[in-house]
């Protein structure tokens, strides 16, 4: 045999290797797509459903940026909840208020972790995407600036198709869906609601971590005194309405929903009991009223009979509900609350008040330039007397944060 023949033959064992090797990988990766668009890990395709094989959707928040966006224009839904977390946790949109007794599709459009910036480009990109008739944004007091949605997502609504049949993370995500069958725990609902930590044990140690993540890494806490947290933004009844902070984010919002018929209701994020201390304690609970204060003063100018602003703070038996490790129904952490909690607001936002049900008081506030002042007040007399009731609420706040009851940190 001469060095060419040789060389001929090992140039068709190489061909026919590669051969052999690109068809096993063609065949794998099919065999990966096709087991990815039967188990549809993440809720994406939605025609196929086997018990005991891809019912139950466990992985759903790994795309969910992705796969959100393309069902909401895909499905067209009319009622809209938008938010992080606290919104995608606590909102069903499904509630019968909100959907106007299901004569309106609704969906739960709450990304977890989402910042200001990504809630307020999702409700453009809605806007866009199909025809709302009703919305809640969810919103923390304070700065709600602007983005540049064309260069922070301009992606949004592209779901990368290739990704969820082919990619290792979707593989992953299908086997583990089949695996967790038995757990029948999903992540989320069909329509979009998360449940998160819902059902699981351990809410009194979700507490205590989610208190004590505040006090360590929000900068109002660091030099914040024990000794004087009884009462440092509560000793002036009055509330000024401090220094102007960026809306503009919120006022194209309302603007774009004025244009548009949309009705909205942007609501600041409830907190259970323990938590407004913390901004007590912290000094912050004054700032985000006048904070509040601001955002009225906009709603009332740019917005109009179907824009309102909802706050839900207190220290009732609903948002100071006792926690217990199993049995806690209105929240799953001091931040994160129910749908049961989402609920009672939704009602009062678009129904009826629970005083109108026969349960006083009501849970929330309308918030309008004229009442603000009113209801921080409010506010202060109600968390008087809750901790004279309750001797024992501050110490039990102490000691989640590590304090030395009277002496500070």
């Amino acid at each position: 045999m001469t060095p060419a023949d040789a060389g001929r033959g090992i140039d068709t064992r190489y061909r026919r290797f590669v051969m052999l090797f690109g068809g096993c990988a063609v065949l794998l990766a099919g065999l990966a797509g096709g087991l990815n668009r039967v188990v549809d890990p993440f809720w994406y395709f939605r025609d196929v459903e086997i018990p005991g094989l891809n019912a139950i959707k466990t992985k759903v928040q790994r795309f969910e940026r992705y796969v959100k966006p393309v069902l909401v224009a895909r499905d067209q839904p009319q009622a809209l909840i938008f938010g992080s977390s606290f919104a995608e946790v606590g909102f069903d949109p499904l509630n019968a208020a909100f959907t106007d007794n299901g004569s309106l599709a609704g969906y739960n459009f709450g990304v977890a972790g989402a910042p200001w910036y990504d809630v307020q480009c999702y409700f453009e990109y809605a806007l866009r995407a199909t025809t709302i008739k009703r919305a809640v944004i969810g919103i923390a007091a304070g700065p709600l600036p602007a983005p540049d949605c064309g260069r922070e997502m301009p992606d949004v609504g592209r779901a990368p198709d290739l990704a969820l049949l082919f990619s290792l993370s979707a593989l992953k995500a299908s086997l583990e869906t089949m695996l967790e069958q038995k757990r029948e725990r999903p992540s989320h609902s069909a329509a979009g609601l998360y449940y998160y930590t819902r059902g699981e044990p351990g809410t009194d140690r979700r507490f205590r971590e989610y208190l004590r993540f505040r006090f360590r890494n929000e900068p109002a806490c660091a030099g914040a005194n024990h000794s004087a947290a009884s009462a440092p933004d509560g000793d002036a009844a009055a509330l000024g309405k401090g220094s102007p902070i960026d809306l503009q984010g919120l006022e194209r919002i309302i603007r774009l929903a004025v244009a548009k018929g949309v009705e909205l209701r942007i609501v600041a994020y409830p907190q259970h009991a323990l938590g407004l201390e913390l901004d007590f304690l912290c000094g912050t609970a004054r700032a985000k009223w006048q904070a509040l204060a601001r955002i009225a003063d906009l709603v009332e100018r740019a917005g109009g009979a179907g824009v309102q602003l909802w706050e839900f703070y207190g220290y009732n038996g609903v948002l100071a509900e006792p926690v217990d490790p199993v049995r806690t129904r209105y929240w799953q952490d001091a931040g994160h609350f129910n749908y049961e909690l989402g609920n009672l607001m939704l009602d009062e936002m678009f129904g009826s008040s629970r005083a109108d049900r026969g349960a006083e008081p009501p849970l929330g506030r309308q918030l309008t330039p004229s009442n603000v002042a009113a209801s921080w007040r409010s506010l202060l007399r109600e968390r008087a007397a809750f901790l004279q009731r309750n001797p024992g609420f501050r110490s039990d706040l102490d000691e989640i944060l590590g304090l030395d009851s009277g002496t500070g940190r």
